[in-house]
């Protein structure tokens, strides 16, 4: 210890009494890795759940109605196009949802109804005569209403959500030919977010997505520019424009 201690002292007096020498440094470095964590959701209809009906009459390969109409699933484009519906159609499908984000998520699923911009009161009667829902772990949600689940917590497990889908255009007393012809769409719309984000935001790049989120009394998050045909619809709507704008 004295050997130390006599060799730190010789040390410091010579470095003090240089004016050339340079300080003494020593340096290290901790490198610090970031990777951003990953919110991903992938939603496409389970063609093999596919089973339409015409009444009493069943196709187990879920493609056609037994007047002729067709059932179509696109699975790039992620369309269900329902073609030459008649009174008494009707399909049931699974719509498969997995979680492929490496973080705890919320996430809830939201149904809404498309018009047809050529005849919008057509279409909407339409939507009215359809019987449209969804049921994801026991909440069943109305398309038409533009019905929501609640926001749902879970992890990073890569679990499958199963979502169990019913349309029908059911046969009714009255006359229904006011509605040959019609078309409209329905989507379904899966939203996610880190776990501890705001419950009450809906992120959302449309219209019919800012419809559905306004309805649900939401705040509605813009992602890009929305083209409204009538902005007085949101008047007092809770929106959170982001930098972007209601055209």
């Amino acid at each position: 210890v004295l050997l130390t201690s006599m060799m730190s002292i010789a040390m410091l007096a010579s470095i003090a009494s240089g004016a050339t020498y340079a300080l003494f440094t020593a340096e290290d470095t901790v490198n610090v890795a970031v990777t951003a964590g990953k919110v991903a959701i992938d939603a496409s209809v389970n063609a093999d759940s596919m089973k339409t009906y015409s009444f009493d009459w069943t196709d187990e390969t879920g493609q056609t109605f037994e007047n002729g109409g067709t059932a179509t699933y696109n699975s790039e484009s992620g369309i269900l196009v329902l073609d030459r519906l008649t009174p008494g159609d009707g399909i049931n499908f699974d719509i498969e949802i997995k979680n492929n984000s490496n973080i705890n998520i919320i996430y809830r699923i939201v149904c809404g109804a498309v018009l047809d911009k050529a005849d919008s009161e057509g279409s909407q009667k339409l939507v009215d005569a359809l019987i449209a829902n969804a049921t994801v772990n026991g909440k069943v949600m109305n398309f038409s209403a533009g019905d929501a689940t609640p926001w749902i917590n879970l992890g990073p497990s890569n679990e499958k959500i199963i979502a169990k889908v019913n349309v029908e255009l059911p046969s009714v007393a009255g006359d229904q030919n006011y509605l040959q012809g019609k078309s409209a769409g329905l989507f379904f719309n899966v939203e996610a977010i880190q776990g501890n984000g705001s419950y009450a935001d809906a992120y959302v790049t449309n219209v019919e997505q800012l419809s559905a989120a306004t309805k649900l009394g939401a705040k509605a998050v813009l992602l890009n520019d929305i083209v409204v045909e009538d902005a007085s619809l949101f008047n007092g709507a809770n929106i959170n424009l982001n930098g972007y704008n209601l055209l």
